[in-house]
């Protein structure tokens, strides 16, 4: 049970990080070197590199990709069988597909060079063809991404803060289908300016082609187009309020069983918590330091950080999802090993073989929770 309620969440978190990165899977990518030259020069009034540097800073927030890779790949082929899409070309998007989820939202150049070399392979594009479809690409993500920042970054907040609500058991069928119905409604703007970007990198690459590479595009385009008019109709009837699990490649009885555990684990957590603290009041046994081999401190550090950089309330969801989750790595590894374990001492927990895994997990939090706030947030700290 419990896995399905976390598989319910990664689809939250999924669902909206695929639309963004779908947006801005390139725009850093105009600022590297390696670009021709006149796809590396700012679109006239675009928004500074910063800017996308924000969003992909906040889409690290969603946590570990390498955890749901597997769980993406299911939800696809789940797509794929339901909408009984199996000829070649529609193979050929399914393993495309599947190979750019693989990588990280937030490494939007990785996802660009997956991408086209992918395609570069298939149509066997000289280096030039190649080229230029990064170029038209980078062209209209970067117009995208000027246009939409502001909407992205307030979605992506959303989407954080309905995840925590999910992480508090909060799931049931009609509050992820009242989610889904803001956010595409929310999202609209940037799913059409999408759409006439796509027409417009389609048409352009088309008329770079060679007349049998464009006879492997004509079957391709059929496939997107079949795409494209299952995304339309779902967003429809998404923003009406009638997300089905089944369009998310989910099965029907998730909901409930993600709901069951839900309770299970807040009932769980109200046990612990009576029976560590007794009739003390908890707050008086907050840990006010933390302690790299002592997983049950690490909570002094994320407040610290929440309250050293003034985090809003978006950001500090995300530091404790972030924490709970390492948190509980270590919990794990710590019970798994318990016999083992036990006659370890201070100085060996600090830096012995037998805690490093623990102390790892603590760098880890370091380094995800160093993400999160913003570089304004940092500067404003260092004053």
């Amino acid at each position: 049970m419990f896995g399905n309620m976390s598989r319910l969440r990664s689809m939250c978190r999924i669902a909206f990080a695929s639309l963004v990165t779908v947006v801005v899977v390139t725009a850093t990518g105009s600022a590297q070197d390696g670009s021709p030259r006149e796809h590396r020069e700012k679109p006239k009034g675009a928004a500074p590199v910063g800017g996308i540097e924000d969003i992909a800073r906040e889409l690290k927030k969603f946590g570990p990709w390498e955890k749901r890779i597997k769980f993406i790949d299911t939800a696809m082929d789940n797509v794929w069988e339901a909408n009984g899409w199996n000829d070649e070309s529609d193979r050929f998007a399914l393993s495309t597909a599947k190979e750019v989820a693989r990588i990280p939202p937030w490494k939007v150049t990785d996802r660009l060079d997956r991408f086209t070399g992918l395609i570069a392979q298939r149509y066997s594009l000289s280096p030039r063809q190649t080229t230029r479809l990064k170029g038209s690409i980078l062209r209209e993500t970067a117009g995208i991404v000027m246009r939409h920042a502001p909407l992205m970054m307030k979605q992506i907040h959303k989407v954080l803060e309905t995840d925590n609500r999910l992480s508090g058991g909060e799931i049931t069928q009609q509050s992820v289908a009242d989610f889904v119905a803001d956010w595409t409604r929310a999202t609209e703007p940037i799913h059409q300016d999408a759409l006439e970007s796509l027409k417009r990198t389609k048409a352009e690459f088309e008329s770079t082609l060679t007349p049998l590479q464009k006879k492997i595009y004509e079957r391709d385009a059929k496939m997107l187009d079949k795409m494209l008019t299952f995304i339309d109709e779902r967003r429809t009837s998404w923003a009406l309020g009638n997300w089905k699990p089944q369009d998310w490649g989910l099965s029907s009885d998730m909901l409930k069983d993600a709901a069951d555990a839900a309770k299970t684990r807040r009932a769980a957590e109200r046990a612990a918590k009576a029976d560590a603290h007794g009739p003390q009041d908890a707050r008086q046994k907050i840990p006010t330091r933390w302690v790299p081999h002592d997983p049950a401190t690490w909570i002094a550090y994320a407040r610290h950080v929440i309250k050293q950089f003034k985090l809003d309330e978006a950001q500090a969801a995300a530091v404790r999802s972030i924490h709970d989750e390492l948190e509980e790595r270590a919990d794990k590894y710590l019970d798994t090993h318990r016999d083992e374990l036990a006659g370890v001492n201070a100085t060996e927990k600090s830096s012995g073989p037998g805690y490093k895994p623990v102390r790892d997990w603590f760098d880890l939090l370091v380094i995800r929770l160093d993400a999160i706030p913003t570089q304004a947030q940092k500067d404003a700290a260092d004053q």
